[in-house]
Parts: C-alpha cells; sequence; structure tokens
C-alpha cells in the first residue's frame, strides 16, 4: 500500500510540477507508470437492455379496420371504353 501512495503522489507532484526543476534538464521526463492508466469502464455497467416482455404488444386482430363491402366497390368505367379510338378498319361494335 506505501508504494501504490507513494507512486500515487510523485504522479500528482509530477503533473503538477510542470518542468521539472529539481531534475537534471538533460533527462528526459519519466514516463507515466502503465499501472496509473484509466482503468476501462466494468463491463457489468452497460445499460441494460429493454426487458422483452415490455415490448408494445400489437393491435388486437379483431380491431383491424373491416375491409370495404364487396356490393359497395366502384363501378368498372365502362363509359371510358367508348372514348378508346376504334381500330382502322374495323367498326366498333355498339355497347349497351
Amino acid at each position: 500500500m506505501k508504494t501504490l501512495a507513494y507512486l500515487l503522489i510523485v504522479g500528482l507532484t509530477l503533473m503538477f510540477a510542470g518542468c521539472n526543476h529539481h531534475h537534471h534538464h538533460h533527462a528526459p521526463p519519466p514516463p507515466p507508470p502503465k499501472h496509473h492508466r484509466p482503468a476501462p469502464p466494468p463491463k457489468h455497467h452497460k445499460p441494460a437492455p429493454p426487458p422483452k416482455h415490455h415490448k408494445p404488444a400489437p393491435p388486437p386482430k379483431h380491431h383491424k379496420p373491416a375491409p370495404p363491402p364487396k356490393h359497395h366497390k366502384p363501378a368498372p368505367p365502362k363509359k371510358a371504353a367508348k372514348k378508346a379510338p376504334a381500330k382502322p378498319g374495323k367498326p366498333a361494335p355498339p355497347k349497351k
């Protein structure tokens, strides 16, 4: 424990000292201790996925919009067919 405290104090001192006036100028500043690097975030603190049983329920099947009644479908445009040009050389058959 004393060694860790000493390294911590030395590391803080070197950080706050800025230029190392106490050391010889030709000596390069010592590299930061390897064990003082920031620890990676703990694996077990990752956000938990949303619970499976809390997913939004699908809409009820019996509440789906009813299809339009079959007898209310729009009638096919029969009048528009009369405006189509007749084939050349063939008279258009009479439509009722």
